[in-house]
C-alpha cells in the first residue's frame, strides 16, 4: 500500500544497496588476484599455489555464483525501471503527474546504476586470470543496451541534468569498456555533439579525444553508427502527403513540417561536419585512421546506394533511391580523403561503380532518380574529382536549393522531401566490425507519391 513517493525511495535504495555490495565484493576479488599474481611471481611457491587453487575451487565457484546473482538481480531491476510505462496514455503524457515524477526518478537512478555495474563488471574481466573475476564479467547486455538507448533518446537533451547524469554515465562506461565497445551506444553519445546544450557538446568532445587515442578505428565505426541512427530518425519524420483537396490549415501544417524536416537534415550535415572536424586539424591526429577513413567513406557509399528491403527480403521498388541523401552526411569526411591520391582514386572508383549499378537497376527512372543523383551524388563526388564529370550538371545547386552560406549547408533536404519517399527501417543499428553494414530487416514505408 505504499505511495509512489515512498516506492521511489525504496527502489533507489534497493539499487544503491545492491550496487554497494557488488562493488565491495568485486573489489575484494581484484585485491585477491593482485596477491595471487605476486605469489606466482615467486617460483618457489608455484607448487603451493597450485595446490591451494585445487582446494579452493568449490569456494570460488560459490563466491562467483553469489556475485553474479547480485549483479543479475540489480540489472533486472534497472531494466524493468527503464521499460516502465503507465497504464494509460493520459498518465504517460502528463509530465507533472505523480507517476511521471516517479518514472523519471527511478529511470535516472537505473541509468546511473547500470553504468556503474558495467564498469565494475567490465567485459574486459572475461580475460582475467582469476576464474571468479572471469565469471562476473557482464557480457550479455544486449537487452539492457536497447532499453538504455531508448531511454536516452527520449530525454530532454538541453538540460544540465541530462549532461551530468545519463550522458556522463554512459560516456564514462564506454571509455572503461572501449576495447569491446558497442558502436551503437557510442553513436548515441556522439549524436549530442550537435545539440543545443553547450555542456553536452564539450563532454562529447572530451569523450572523442579519449576514444581517439584508445582506438581511432572503433571511433570511426561509432561515427557511422551515430550518423546512420540520426539519419534514420530523420527519415521517419517525413511529412504526411497532402490529400487531393487540402484545406488551408492542412497546407499550412504541411509547409511547416517540411521546413522542420529540412532543418533536421541540415542538422545531420552539421553533425557530420563537427564529428569529422573532431578527428584533427590539418591531418588526422591518429595516423592509423587514414586507411580506415577510406573504409568509412566506402561504407557510406554502400549504404547511400543501397535499397531498403520489403517484408519478403527483396529490394523495395517504392523505396529505391531513398537513401541517396545520406551522401550529404558522408561528404564532410572527404576532406581527409582528397589529401591522399590513392584513397581519392579508390573512392572515385567506388562511386562510379555504385552509380553504374544504380543506373542499371530496373527500378531506375531518369526523371526521378537522375535528378536525385544530380542533387546529392554530383555534389558529393565533385568534392574530390580533379575535373567535373560529364554527367555533372552545371551550377544546378544554386537553382534547386538557393544560395547557401557554407558548403556544408547545400544541398538541403528540400530535394529529399519532394523526391524521396522515406523508409521506416526497423532493426539493429549496431555496427559490428570494420564498417559492416547494418543488418536490414523488413521495413514499412510510405508509398511514393506518383510522379
Amino acid at each position: 500500500n505504499q505511495t509512489l513517493e515512498e516506492s521511489k525511495v525504496v527502489v533507489k535504495e534497493a539499487m544503491n544497496v545492491n550496487l554497494a555490495i557488488l562493488a565491495w565484493k568485486v573489489t575484494t576479488l581484484h585485491a585477491g588476484e593482485d596477491d595471487k599474481m605476486a605469489e606466482e611471481a615467486n617460483e618457489d611457491l608455484m607448487g603451493d599455489v597450485a595446490g591451494a587453487d585445487d582446494e579452493n575451487d568449490a569456494d570460488a565457484g560459490d563466491q562467483a555464483s553469489a556475485i553474479v546473482s547480485i549483479r543479475d538481480h540489480l540489472v533486472e531491476l534497472c531494466t524493468d525501471a527503464l521499460e516502465l510505462k503507465a497504464d494509460g496514455e493520459a498518465w504517460e503524457e502528463d509530465t507533472t503527474s505523480e507517476f511521471a515524477i516517479f518514472k523519471a526518478t527511478v529511470q535516472k537512478a537505473a541509468c546511473e546504476s547500470v553504468s556503474d555495474v558495467r564498469s565494475i563488471c567490465a567485459k574486459g574481466l572475461k580475460n582475467a586470470a582469476n576464474s571468479t573475476l572471469r565469471a562476473v564479467a557482464f557480457t550479455d547486455d544486449s537487452k539492457l543496451l536497447t532499453c538504455l538507448t531508448k531511454y536516452v533518446k527520449s530525454l530532454d537533451k538541453s538540460s544540465k541534468a541530462f549532461t551530468n547524469g545519463p550522458l556522463l554515465a554512459i560516456a564514462r562506461d564506454l571509455v572503461a569498456n572501449w576495447d569491446v565497445v558497442n558502436r551503437r551506444e557510442a553513436g548515441v553519445v556522439l549524436s549530442n555533439i550537435n545539440g543545443s546544450n553547450p555542456a553536452a557538446s564539450k563532454l562529447v568532445s572530451a569523450f572523442i579525444k579519449i576514444a581517439k587515442n584508445k582506438d581511432g578505428v572503433k571511433l570511426l565505426e561509432a561515427h557511422m553508427a551515430s550518423l546512420r541512427s540520426t539519419y534514420e530518425d530523420w527519415q521517419n519524420t517525413q511529412p504526411e502527403d497532402l490529400p487531393e483537396k487540402p484545406t488551408e490549415e492542412e497546407v499550412e501544417r504541411y509547409t511547416e513540417e517540411e521546413h522542420e524536416h529540412e532543418d533536421k537534415y541540415n542538422a545531420i550535415r552539421t553533425q557530420a561536419s563537427k564529428l569529422s572536424s573532431s578527428l584533427g586539424v590539418t591531418k588526422l591526429s591518429n595516423p592509423k585512421m587514414s586507411p580506415a577513413m577510406v573504409g568509412f567513406v566506402r561504407e557510406g557509399l554502400r549504404y547511400a546506394f543501397s535499397c531498403p528491403k520489403n517484408d519478403a527480403g527483396e529490394d523495395d521498388q517504392e523505396q529505391f533511391g531513398d537513401r541517396l541523401s545520406f551522401l550529404g552526411a558522408v561528404k564532410p569526411y572527404l576532406s581527409w580523403i582528397k589529401k591522399e591520391v590513392g584513397g581519392k582514386r579508390e573512392i572515385e572508383g567506388e562511386y562510379e561503380s555504385r552509380e553504374r549499378e544504380f543506373r542499371s537497376s530496373l527500378f531506375f527512372q531518369e526523371d526521378v532518380h537522375g535528378e536525385i543523383l544530380k542533387a546529392f551524388g554530383d555534389d558529393f563526388i565533385n568534392t574530390i574529382v580533379t575535373k567535373k564529370r560529364k554527367e555533372a550538371p552545371v551550377d544546378t545547386h544554386e537553382d534547386v536549393f538557393g544560395p547557401a552560406d557554407t558548403e556544408s549547408e547545400k544541398p538541403s533536404s528540400k530535394a529529399s522531401s519532394s523526391m524521396l519517399s522515406i523508409a521506416e527501417e526497423k532493426g539493429d543499428e549496431v555496427v559490428d566490425g570494420m564498417f559492416d553494414g547494418v543488418k536490414e530487416k523488413g521495413s514499412e514505408s510510405k508509398r511514393r507519391k506518383k510522379q
